[in-house]
């Protein structure tokens, strides 16, 4: 099942069963620049970083609300994120998620787990974005502020299962 990064593709079309609503979908935010790749927006992106920088701020959840907007009418699979703060590499330029907590982490998996229940045991399906990207501020282990709670809002929702 691939991540086809536009999350209005049906990939049944490829042969797949579902597409993967990979989180974050920044695009779907206000204010972010959904473009293609070119050298023209690499050298935008280098003048804006010197020149007059823009850091956006998101709530967490009203960020998660606006990323689930889309209605679909074909299988996808949902993917919860931990968190997104990418000013470690954008500096100025970054985004950043704001407010998430273990228990905002915890009510979003909820409801993920929740929206697949009805589904057939095969494709009760749930992905989490947490490839422990410290330099994203999206990573699933234990850390000074929260210790394990991320990892026990995990342990909480599957248990309830």
């Amino acid at each position: 099942m691939p991540n086809a990064h536009c999350p209005g593709v049906d990939c049944r079309s490829l042969g797949f069963d579902g597409t993967l609503v990979f989180e974050p979908q920044l695009g779907a935010l206000p204010g972010f620049r959904s473009e293609r790749a070119s050298l023209a927006k690499l050298r935008r992106n280098l003048a804006l970083r010197v020149l007059s920088p823009r850091l956006k701020i998101y709530d967490y959840t009203t960020a998660r609300n606006l990323m689930a907007q889309r209605q679909r009418d074909f299988p996808v699979h949902p993917c919860i994120l931990v968190g997104w703060d990418n000013t470690p590499r954008r500096g100025h330029n970054g985004i950043v998620l704001v407010n998430s907590t273990p228990d905002r982490f915890e009510a979003a998996l909820r409801e993920a787990v929740t929206s697949i229940a009805d589904k057939p045991p095969e494709h009760r399906l749930v992905f989490l974005n947490a490839w422990n990207e410290w330099a994203e501020g999206n990573h699933l282990e234990p850390d000074q502020k929260y210790g394990r709670a991320y990892l026990d809002a995990i342990s909480t929702v599957t248990k309830a299962r």
